[in-house]
């Protein structure tokens, strides 16, 4: 009767009881009983806490159900308590709608990336992009640093799509690109989604800037294919010709994709750009008689365009070499040479045009 008016002497004898029934008598359930009872009186003694957690260790559900009792004892942190019930919630049970629950409560109250990153976690196993997109925004709004929010504005995107939300994935790529403009991933990103949709206007600057960043020349070049076919389809013959410019210095030998570039420069009418690339055909041609022809429009454009008749000679000659039966190119050296008052070299190639005759 006397314990029982005094509330200090019963916490004590209960204390003194539970600790002899589980060290003593070494009987786990009457123990937990008298652990629970006297948790009951004291809620908030960290003793009587750690006691019932490792009576309860094998018990999970139990466990987790204490913890959050535990978490509500005002004055205290609950943030530890409440990550330990998330673990216990995620690996012990599977049960990952309660852990993502507990976890974002954690959260809100602890206010660290660190629960935060954890939450994004749990919604990931639950397949729930859309709720791991927003933790990732959530984390990024916090950081100062520009470095770090990139990256996870950049996951937030990606989650974004996953969900099937493009226009919010588009809305996480535009801030990113504007706290890290250098950052190729991002406008990787950005340039999938805009091929996905066919928007050639937004796909343009991403494949440039994916041209720029990229450390591999096998990317860059078949970037630039694409964004001159893009530029095309955009009426952008100055930026398809560029695009292309771009890949014939990173493949110097591509016959082909130079004949392409000369060719858009003809029909431009970029005259020295036409010759420039013509130019770098010629020594990669073997026929002779095609080299001749190329040499030979190199000769047209810099005489009929350019009036550049010295440089026009000297392509036509350089023709007249690998061809000498091309009576076109013969009376174009003849009329040149007319033209430029060289009388005896005008002889001459009169006198041969007469045998061809």
């Amino acid at each position: 009767g006397t314990l029982a008016r005094e509330k200090p002497l019963r916490i004590a004898y209960h204390r003194r009881r539970a600790e002899v029934v589980e060290h003593c008598l070494h009987d786990i359930d009457k123990a937990r009983k008298a652990w629970k009872q006297l948790f009951e009186m004291i809620p908030a003694d960290t003793a009587v806490h750690r006691s019932l957690q490792r009576l309860q260790i094998d018990m999970p559900k139990e466990l987790i159900e204490l913890l959050l009792r535990i978490a509500e004892t005002p004055g205290r942190d609950p943030s530890p308590v409440l990550r330990r019930a998330v673990a216990l919630a995620e690996t012990r049970l599977g049960d990952f709608k309660e852990a993502s629950d507990m976890a974002r409560r954690c959260a809100d109250t602890s206010k660290q990336s660190t629960d935060l990153h954890s939450l994004a976690r749990i919604y990931s196993r639950l397949g729930a992009s859309e709720s791991v997109a927003g933790v990732y925004n959530e984390i990024a709004s916090m950081e100062a640093d520009e470095r770090i929010a990139a990256p996870l504005l950049f996951m937030a995107a990606v989650h974004e799509l996953l969900a099937g939300r493009q226009n919010a994935a588009l809305e996480q790529i535009a801030e990113a690109e504007v706290r890290a403009p250098d950052d190729l991933a991002i406008q990787l990103l950005a340039a999938t989604i805009h091929r996905t949709n066919g928007n050639s206007a937004k796909l343009r600057p991403a494949l440039a800037r994916i041209s720029q960043l990229s450390a591999s020349e096998e990317t860059r070049f078949q970037v630039l294919i694409e964004l001159s076919a893009v530029c095309e389809k955009l009426k952008d013959d100055l930026g398809a010709s560029e695009a292309l410019a771009g890949a014939t210095a990173l493949r110097p030998d591509d016959l082909d994709l130079l004949l392409t570039l000369a060719d858009k420069h003809v029909v431009a009418k970029r005259w020295a750009d036409a010759v420039s690339a013509l130019e770098k055909v010629v020594p990669l041609l073997k026929d002779k008689i095609r080299c001749g022809e190329i040499l030979a429009q190199i000769g047209h454009i810099e005489d009929s365009e350019l009036k550049n008749t010295a440089a026009a000679l000297n392509a036509y000659e350089r023709a007249r070499e690998l061809d000498p039966d091309n009576i076109e190119v013969l009376q174009a050296c003849q009329r040149l040479y007319g033209e430029g008052e060289l009388p005896e070299k005008q002889l001459a190639l009169l006198r041969e045009e007469l045998e061809h005759t």
